[in-house]
């Protein structure tokens, strides 16, 4: 089965039919699925976990109610599990929090005036772990964010001259290592490595300049598939380069001695 998040619930599609059946009615916005086989549910009002071979909602044996409480009003925008079986949360308001299961464990993470290496915003768009292990957060209108597991600080890109737009939707990364991310103003690649940054525009073909939080995959082929306002991107990233600009001299005053 192919499931589905939808506003009308959790719904799983026959991928051979097509045929949809819609198993509750929570307004999912967001789905994923766990190593333990779990299918964690985000929603406008908490998370839940579902457990796909019963059918039925799997409650959370939690100190922490308050979170998953289904009162909380926590409205999710991006569930993802990382390598180590952590669940990284994202919230439109509420920062960023990080459970692990295994133990109950969980830490929130939210931005701080008074804190330069606390994440750069509350509203989470985007959460990607790279190749390397880096987890990096994607926000509304506050940038791009590297947590160091480490010390349990953030790195913070938010440079106008550099970003196109500090609103990132998603993130996805192409076999180098380079980052490819949809904004609210264009395709941005980035490489991780040398902290460089290059805009695609509509004149490269995009849909348009606004892309969408959770419309996106890696295609078994290498095709990065990225949806926004106005359609789909299909794009390799190994033939994606930026188009050189001659600009045209123009002579606005000369003088003769």
């Amino acid at each position: 089965f192919i499931w589905l998040a939808t506003e009308a619930g959790l719904a799983k599609m026959n991928p051979l039919t097509f045929q949809i059946s819609y198993i509750n009615n929570l307004h999912v916005r967001n789905l994923a699925y766990t190593k333990d086989g779990n299918l964690w549910l985000g929603t406008g009002f908490g998370i839940f976990r579902f457990s796909p071979s019963t059918g039925k909602l799997n409650p959370i044996k939690t100190k922490h109610t308050d979170f998953f409480d289904v009162e909380s009003n926590i409205y999710v925008t991006r569930i993802f599990e990382d390598r180590f079986g952590t669940l990284w949360v994202g919230t439109s308001s509420n920062g960023l929090y990080e459970y692990l299961p295994t133990k109950d464990s969980l830490i929130w993470h939210i931005h701080s005036e008074q804190d330069a290496t606390s994440i750069s915003g509350n509203l989470v768009r985007a959460i990607h772990e790279n190749k390397n292990g880096d987890l990096w957060i994607g926000t509304k209108s506050d940038g791009l964010n590297r947590y160091d597991r480490k010390t349990g600080q953030f790195e913070s890109f938010a440079n106008a001259q550099e970003l196109p737009s500090n609103t990132i939707y998603n993130i996805l990364e192409d076999d180098n290592g380079i980052f490819w991310m949809g904004t609210h103003n264009g395709m941005v690649k980035f490489n991780t490595n040398t902290k460089e940054f290059s805009s695609f525009g509509t004149n490269y073909g995009l849909q348009s300049l606004i892309f969408d939080a959770n419309a996106f995959c890696a295609l078994h082929d290498g095709i990065f598939a990225v949806g926004g306002s106005q359609g789909l991107n299909l794009f390799d990233p190994k033939k994606k380069k930026q188009k050189s600009y001659h600009a045209p001299i123009i002579v606005s005053r000369f003088a003769v001695d």
